[in-house]
């Protein structure tokens, strides 16, 4: 730790290489689903995460293939913010599920 809590940049690389391996070995020992509704529901989950590459490549090719058409421009803001509200309800469902059926 440097003067005034500032940690230099090596050691600020080391700790987020750290945070993040221990990220990745938290989620690995984690159960994987057992049944097929769950598998399905992991396989669903994953396809959001990686629909948000193409949700960016929407985003910024639009406005160039429209040509920056008036009547179009809200379009990208207004797909980004569905797409976003569908993950957070989800979210909100699932973690809620999580909540109600936890045993204590």
């Amino acid at each position: 730790m440097g003067r005034n809590g500032i940690i230099p940049p090596p050691q600020a690389a080391l700790r987020v290489s750290t945070d993040t391996e221990i990220f990745l070995t938290t989620k690995a020992s984690n159960r994987f689903p057992s049944s097929l509704p769950w598998v399905l529901l992991e396989s669903f989950e994953n396809a959001y995460l990686y629909g948000f590459a193409l949700l960016q490549v929407f985003v910024t090719l639009f406005p160039l293939l429209t040509g920056k058409n008036p009547d179009t421009e809200f379009l990208p803001l207004m797909a980004t913010s569905v797409y976003c509200a569908v993950g957070l309800i989800w979210s909100f469902i699932r973690l809620s599920t999580l909540y109600i059926t936890q045993q204590y």
